[in-house]
């Protein structure tokens, strides 16, 4: 008994070490009920990129208009969904998937009562602005993934941001300019101006731009204008953001350039009319940062 009783307790202590050391690990792994278990989809890259981050890997990813540009490598071989206006996803295809939770955004709302009815769950997680991308993440993550990942990747978020608005104590890069700029959504030849609710102009804004018509009401983040307004807001700088093809790009900008009506604004004496595809400036995505201190190095000009 003596030296049985000195085992028992070694056992005891191992097995209770180990305990410890499987709560240690739970306690860091993604929500075993949520992340291991459900299927998740993921409509938009902020979704999907941030599961990523978090560590868990959705089932199905939305197929981006630009590619997989601005998606994780780790998104790599994950299956692509065809999204179309209004309603997002193929709803026999997701059917067929088969999943526990889809994460879409404002956009897809249309589809979201459909997925509801095959009794999956829907949240809409995507950030509205640009500063509320940590906040968001910071859901997501707490809700599908690890906590301890989560609050990684919201401080780093949230460090990138601050960095893009203001530069570093070594390298100090404060807003100072505010140039009036007038975002346009390049479809055709009538001119839709951002507004302040669209994902855009809270990018524009955050990066120092005064939002020229971010005032105006309409639907989706865009209001519809007159050239006349055009002229009367007379912009420092037009930023248009084509819905489209990349082969229309070069049409769209010649056309902007040289559209008579708006021959007397600044933006146009001064050759200051930029196109650009970017995506992360038609909707949200993790790298908000590097976006706005894109917009002030190539655009505004006041980095």
């Amino acid at each position: 008994m003596s030296e049985r009783f000195p085992n028992s307790a070694r056992l005891i202590a191992a097995v209770a070490l180990t305990l410890a050391l499987a709560s240690a690990l739970l306690a860091d792994a993604p929500n075993a009920t949520s992340a291991k278990k459900q299927r998740i989809v993921a409509l938009t890259p902020f979704a999907a990129n941030t599961l990523v981050g978090v560590g868990v890997k959705p089932v199905a990813i939305g197929q981006m208009a630009v590619g997989d540009k601005g998606l994780s490598p780790k998104l790599k071989g994950v299956k692509r969904l065809t999204l179309s206006h209004p309603n997002g996803p193929n709803m026999e295809q997701i059917a067929t998937i088969d999943p526990d939770v889809v994460l879409t955004s404002q956009e897809w709302r249309k589809g979201s009562q459909t997925m509801r009815d095959l009794a999956i769950t829907v949240r809409e997680v995507d950030p509205a602005k640009a500063l509320e991308v940590p906040s968001k993440q910071r859901a997501v993550g707490y809700a599908y993934g690890s906590r301890a990942r989560t609050n990684r990747l919201v401080r780093s978020s949230s460090a990138e941001i601050a960095y893009a608005m203001k530069g570093s104590k070594k390298n100090p890069h404060p807003i100072k300019q505010h140039p009036n700029v007038l975002m346009v959504l390049g479809v055709g030849r009538t001119p839709y101006v951002f507004i302040n609710n669209s994902w855009g102009g809270s990018v524009a804004r955050a990066a120092g731009a005064k939002l020229l018509g971010g005032d105006l009401k309409g639907s989706g983040g865009f209001a519809k204008v007159s050239d006349e307004y055009v002229v009367q807001q007379n912009p420092d700088i037009i930023l248009a953001v084509p819905h489209g093809n990349a082969k229309d790009v070069p049409s769209i900008a010649d056309f902007l350039k040289n559209n008579p009506a708006w021959s007397t604004v600044n933006a146009i004496k001064n050759n200051r009319v930029y196109v650009t595809m970017d995506d992360a400036l038609l909707q949200a995505n993790v790298d908000v940062g590097d976006t706005i201190k894109r917009l002030r190095v190539e655009y505004l000009k006041n980095w």
